[in-house]
């Protein structure tokens, strides 16, 4: 405006003092400005608008941008996710893709749950935008029918919660495509559910993956299955997938059981809630909004157990179709599974090479064996026939080496077994020693010959196992050295008793020298002192590397390798590599060395195959459950149930045991019982051949003399004292003493007296008639007067004693108790006069027990 404004003035006064045609002059420059200014405002507008058409422009390309990301990243999901349907057309049509997903590939053990919207970021986020772009960068990409996964591999369990049709309907779901996307060799199925659910689950038997071993209506039942895996699959990367439908399962056993073999495990409960869920299921689809009577699902929601999450529509399947589909998948072998579960490729069956008629006839052969004779067993088949090892030439120690799965611990029950069908009880016993929690040895620990069994369950049985496999050792040495011999042949023929071969079995003594080194340097030195005393020493491990010293090598002729992890294992073992490549579809197979021989290949039996003797041909229908128990079916007569090979000879030997009314010398006795009948102390009391002198109190444990027996107290040692953390306990060993005192000498050789301190339980003791008084709390009067009894009586019996007079014997129950009826000055002078008694009064038929 000062541009305008500022020429006015001067064109006035040159007007006034010229010409006035000099004022037309003077306006044009503001009239100039003016049009420029104009002009300047109109070109800026038309700027504007075709900027603002610019940017319209723009943010339409951005759009459209945007849209074909999010079009490509939903093809993207349902590419690497397909959709159920297209998983049915593999399944149905074979294709190239089935059992596409290995461990450790992308998308392993992830199934598409439902579908759903979803927002993802955009690729465009990190873009150098113009700021009038950023609301349209910056916002995710908002994608509307997408598949909502669950990845199995990164959760130890998924929960489906909601109307149970519905929630079957998604678990068959996620079950069908996992079953498809991932092989046999690398995925397990097994069934845990309660009977009434059984045949919603009867679609899972003809799925090449199913694991009928981890099939079952307890969680006992599949643990039994999972405790096998060691044995029948190796070590490998498989991993096992758990259908829980059964509320209150205890899933965690499962997960821990297969943590210690060395295998994944992983578990899909279905429940009606979140409560039915086992605690091992960290992610949850809940069902919601879904009636009884609704043909389609409303929502799912996949959240943490204690999240929210997205609600979508899930994927479910009927009965029917999962029929069809688990059909499909029957006739298909997996090339990459590593052995065919429940079978032994190569297995050498133990009746087989035990004989049937050598069992028949077990009665016989035991009565005609020499005892002199050394063991023989047949463990396997080699090249040239039957593998027979000689325990007392060929050892008579032996090391056995294998991994998980490679048949150790069938050949360690193959060794027991055979050893026990060729001596009898008498002649030969086992000690059995496992550190993998007992399981090594199930079916063969009720043998008569076993007189011992030791696992890392119990700590305190392994440590009077230890002194008393030492106490074993001597007392064979003394007997050795009693009759002059210095062999067991020897020893046979010359010792008053029977003096049985002991065989120790260790299983896992990697664990054994670890934990309890103490135990195994007994074990070892008993492998260096027993070969000529008839004990024998069998070590297993899983690796030998380090735990294998000289002296085990020194002591062990018989070396055994089964399929070991390298070729130095092998090598360590054996002296030869052929162990470390051992199929791992032949589980037993092994490579053995007895001293300096040629190692050679061997195939061990097998104890688990099942009694197949003179058993009728019956056609039955293929069921999921077939052995758990009734058919949840229909119920029908229930059939002759199949008896493994090892019952089988066990059965036999345990039979003909005890037609023969054999008996073993047990190497421990049981742990002290937590409570004591007075009868049952009685009972041992009058099966001892010559009692002891003195009064039954209690039981005493010796394990070093391999025996408990009554512990007595003999009076004319001096007094007895009672100690317990509670008056109650202390009470009854004193109403014991004296019942036992009592039933053992008449009232007229033994005085009681008692003074009850405490609760009054040793007023059972009151109308005995050994009982002179019977004092209660409070009395201190009869306190002094029976006490200054007792204190004539020595000073009476100090000048006269004769044998034959009666015994006085003064109970005091809570001696504190009956001090604190007194005064400090009397405590004192009491507990001397006490003392003098218990003193004093041991050679002079007067005691104290207090």
């Amino acid at each position: 405006w000062a541009t305008l404004l500022a020429p006015l003035p001067v064109a006035l006064l040159m007007a006034f003092f010229f010409r006035p045609l000099f004022a037309l002059f003077a306006a044009m420059g503001p009239v100039m400005a003016l049009g420029r200014w104009w002009e300047s405002r109109r070109r800026y507008r038309r700027a504007v608008a075709a900027r603002a058409r610019a940017l319209a422009d723009v943010r339409t390309d951005v759009r459209r941008q945007l849209g074909v990301q999010a079009e490509i990243e939903a093809q993207r999901r349902w590419l690497e996710n397909p959709h159920i349907a297209a998983l049915w057309q593999r399944a149905t049509g074979q294709s190239v893709r089935l059992w596409e997903r290995r461990p450790g590939a992308d998308g392993f053990l992830r199934a598409v749950v439902g579908v759903g919207a979803d927002r993802c970021p955009s690729v465009l986020a990190e873009s150098k935008a113009a700021d009038e772009l950023r609301d349209l960068v910056d916002a995710p990409l908002q994608l509307r029918t997408v598949p909502h996964t669950i990845d199995l591999a990164a959760h130890a369990g998924i929960g489906i919660c909601g109307l149970r049709r519905q929630a079957l309907a998604v678990a068959r779901s996620l079950v069908a495509q996992l079953a498809t996307l991932q092989g046999p060799a690398d995925l397990h199925l097994g069934v845990l559910c309660s009977p009434s659910a059984a045949s919603d689950w009867d679609w899972l038997k003809w799925l090449p993956h199913l694991d009928q071993a981890l099939v079952g209506w307890e969680a006992r039942d599949v643990l039994d299955g999972v405790s096998q895996i060691e044995v029948g699959e190796g070590s490998d990367v498989v991993t096992r997938l758990i259908v829980v439908d059964a509320p209150q399962s205890d899933v965690a056993r499962l997960i821990r059981a297969a943590t210690r073999a060395g295998s994944e495990i992983r578990v899909l409960a279905v429940g009606a809630d979140l409560t039915e869920l086992p605690a091992v299921c960290s992610t949850t689809v809940v069902i919601h909004g879904a009636t009884a009577a609704a043909s389609a699902f409303a929502s799912v929601a996949i959240a943490g157990r204690n999240d929210t999450g997205p609600s979508i529509t899930p994927t479910g399947i009927s009965d029917a179709t999962a029929q069809s589909w688990a059909r499909q998948l029957a006739g298909l072998h997996d090339p990459e599974e590593r052995t065919t579960r429940g079978q032994k490729s190569g297995a050498v069956s133990l009746l087989q090479l035990v004989g049937r008629t050598a069992l028949n006839e077990l009665g016989a052969r035991w009565a005609d064996r020499d005892a002199a004779k050394s063991p023989v067993v047949t463990l396997g088949v080699g090249v040239d026939g039957p593998f027979q090892l000689d325990l007392a030439s060929d050892g008579p120690h032996a090391l056995v080496a294998g991994t998980t799965g490679s048949g150790k611990s069938e050949l360690l029950r193959s060794l027991v077994i055979g050893l026990a069908v060729d001596c009898p009880p008498q002649q030969l016993n086992f000690v059995l020693v496992d550190f993998k929690g007992g399981g090594a040895f199930d079916g063969v620990r009720d043998l008569p010959h076993v007189v011992g069994v030791i696992t890392d369950l119990d700590e305190a049985l392994v440590e009077r196992a230890l002194v008393s496999l030492r106490a074993e050792l001597e007392r064979r040495e003394q007997l050795f050295r009693d009759v002059g011999v210095s062999s067991y042949q020897e020893a046979v023929a010359s010792a008053a008793e029977p003096i049985a071969r002991l065989v120790i079995v260790v299983d896992e003594f990697a664990t054994l020298a670890t934990d309890y080194s103490e135990l195994m340097t007994a074990i070892i030195d008993l492998a260096a002192r027993g070969r000529s005393l008839g004990m024998y020493l069998v070590l297993a491990t899983q690796r030998p590397s380090g735990v294998v010293d000289q002296k085990i090598r020194a002591n062990t002729n018989v070396r055994i390798a089964l399929r070991v992890q390298d070729a130095f294992d092998s090598q360590d073992v054996v002296g030869v590599p052929d162990a470390a490549r051992i199929d791992r579809q032949a589980p037993g197979r092994a490579i053995v060395r007895i001293g300096g021989d040629r190692a050679v290949e061997v195939q061990m039996a097998f104890t688990g195959a099942p009694d197949r003797n003179d058993e009728p041909c019956v056609v039955r229908p293929h069921r999921l459950f077939n052995g758990v128990g009734p058919t949840p079916v229909t119920p029908r007569p229930e059939a002759a149930e199949t008896r493994t090979e090892l019952q089988v000879i066990v059965d036999t030997i345990i039979a003909v045991s005890e037609s023969n009314e054999a008996s073993t010398r047990a190497l421990w006795a049981p742990p002290l019982p937590t409570t004591l009948d007075w009868i049952d102390l009685g009972t041992r009391e009058l099966s001892a051949s010559a009692p002891a002198p003195g009064f039954a109190l209690g039981l005493a444990d010796l394990p070093a003399g391999q025996k408990q027996l009554p512990w007595r107290w003999e009076p004319s040692t001096g007094p007895l004292g009672i100690y317990a953390a509670s008056g109650v306990c202390a009470g009854k060993a004193l109403v014991s003493l004296g019942a036992a005192m009592a039933s053992a000498t008449g009232p007229d050789s033994l005085h009681m007296y008692v003074v009850d301190g405490d609760a009054g339980i040793t007023g059972a003791l009151m109308n005995l008639a050994h009982t002179g008084a019977y004092i209660r709390k409070g009395e201190t009067d009869r306190v002094e007067r029976v006490i200054r009894l007792f204190e004539e009586t020595l000073d009476m019996r100090r000048s006269v004693y004769a044998p034959a007079d009666p015994q006085l014997v003064l109970i005091i129950d809570n001696v504190a108790a009956v001090f604190a009826m007194f005064d400090d000055m009397q405590v004192s002078a009491l507990t001397d006069r006490l003392a003098a008694i218990g003193r004093d009064g041991a050679t002079l038929g007067v005691h104290l027990v207090v």
